[in-house]
């Protein structure tokens, strides 16, 4: 999805996260939320994450070190005084997208651009439409006490996104 197309501007911060009322409530990990906090550093948590240099640095997962209940669209220390903006719209009444738009990390590399996609269903897919290889930072899902976790990449390692890559998930629990 185009986010300029209905796309709302947020402003997350490298150290404060934005807090965002969903169109609809969605369950992730058998809990129910209303609600999502967005930060510039690639990640999306329903619970609201600590703020700070804290968060800062990906991890793998699960860890129980924070941000967790949250899902990692590609989660690494990028840097708002370079440039890109978050945005989020609801393109049809069964979706809800978030879209980190040309963002850089520390060090300015080129930019990154990829989104995250709620789906009323429960489904969730992460989209990325500009990456620059390898990627680098946390790819997944994970619970609210860090605890279960579907990771689909850390640190250049695991299933990496290129330009153009979907993945499809759910945050059901496995029993």
């Amino acid at each position: 999805m185009d986010p300029a197309d209905g796309g709302v501007a947020i402003y997350p911060t490298n150290e404060l996260p934005v807090r965002v009322t969903l169109p609809f409530t969605v369950t992730f990990y058998g809990q129910t939320y209303d609600a999502l906090t967005i930060s510039f550093k690639g990640y999306a948590a329903f619970s609201q994450p600590g703020a700070g240099p804290t968060v800062g640095q990906s991890t793998c997962l699960p860890t129980a070190a924070l941000p967790n209940d949250a899902i990692y669209v590609l989660w690494q220390d990028w840097d708002a005084s370079l440039g890109g903006q978050v945005f989020v719209q609801q393109p049809d009444p069964d979706r809800f997208v978030v879209t980190w738009f040309q963002v850089r990390r520390f060090g300015g590399d080129l930019p990154h651009s990829f989104q995250l996609v709620l789906l009323r269903s429960g489904g969730l897919t992460l989209q990325y439409r500009a990456v620059q290889s390898p990627v680098q930072g946390t790819i997944g899902l994970e619970n609210w006490d860090g605890t279960v976790a579907t990771q689909i990449a850390c640190g250049g390692t695991g299933d990496l996104p290129s330009d153009g890559a979907a993945f499809s998930l759910s945050a059901r629990l496995p029993w």
